[in-house]
């Protein structure tokens, strides 16, 4: 399980870098791996008056799909979150990691975007 689990911790922060080079943030977006070894991406699409529904409505559905659908081998959500830490605020990547429909881990890295590439360092 744990090359399953490094290789969807590796597939959040690839998209996540992605959108953060190209706008400096993100909506929540998932990943997750099928037994079949399968990476599919996750979208929270949800019905708003414009198209900036708020951030916690798009975590919320994509929370209840993997709480609710079993058909992965493990799963994640990347949420872009501001992180206090000593003090000091943080932009940070949360990912939360789901097996058999419950949320088994929560991880957080604060991240620095730089020209090319974002680095990530976990708290």
């Amino acid at each position: 399980m744990s090359d399953l689990r490094q290789r969807l911790l590796d597939n959040i922060k690839m998209y996540a870098e992605a959108f953060l080079l190209d706008a400096a943030e993100f909506y929540p977006f998932g990943t997750l791996i099928k037994a079949s070894g399968e990476t599919v991406p996750l979208a929270g699409d949800i019905e708003a008056e414009n198209d900036m529904p708020p951030s916690n409505d798009v975590l919320s559905v994509l929370q209840n799909y993997l709480e609710s659908n079993v058909d992965y081998v493990i799963a994640a959500i990347g949420v872009d979150i501001l992180l206090g830490l000593n003090n000091q605020k943080y932009d940070a990547l949360q990912i939360r990691v789901f097996e058999a429909g419950k949320q088994i881990e929560d991880l957080r890295f604060i991240y620095v975007i730089n020209k090319d590439n974002v680095s990530f360092t976990e708290v």
